[in-house]
């Protein structure tokens, strides 16, 4: 395999990656945000001793902590991937795959003939 048609695919599957990266991530805060919800409803609506109120507000408090992480991870993709999505940089890409391709199946058939030098048998 020629090293353009490596590199190019490289490129694909990054932009691949950090796509799913982001639906992951995504997925999870989702995940983090309903959590938050049930605790806040919980703590809303139930009826508590302190010490059932300390364990539901250091919940809250693990589950911010976590979600602000995952929340920031979001946004530091999201910058990449506002990037790497640019179409223009997908179709050059998608161009370049299939001119290499071309290039390969050019080279395997490749045939010369001698102008000057004759074979000698």
């Amino acid at each position: 395999m020629c090293k353009a048609k490596y590199y190019s695919e490289q490129l694909i599957s990054l932009i691949n990656d950090v796509e799913n990266e982001y639906k992951t991530l995504s997925e999870q805060q989702s995940k983090y945000d309903l959590i938050q919800e049930d605790l806040l409803h919980k703590i809303e609506f139930d009826v508590f001793n302190v010490f059932q109120g300390y364990n539901l507000c250091k919940q809250l408090q693990d589950i911010r902590k976590e979600r602000r992480y995952i929340k920031n991870e979001v946004d530091a993709i999201n910058s990449l991937r506002d990037i790497l999505n640019n179409t223009k940089i997908k179709n050059a890409l998608g161009k370049v795959n299939k001119t290499i391709v071309k290039i390969e199946k050019k080279k395997d058939s490749r045939l010369y003939t001698p102008k000057i030098l004759k074979e000698t048998s």
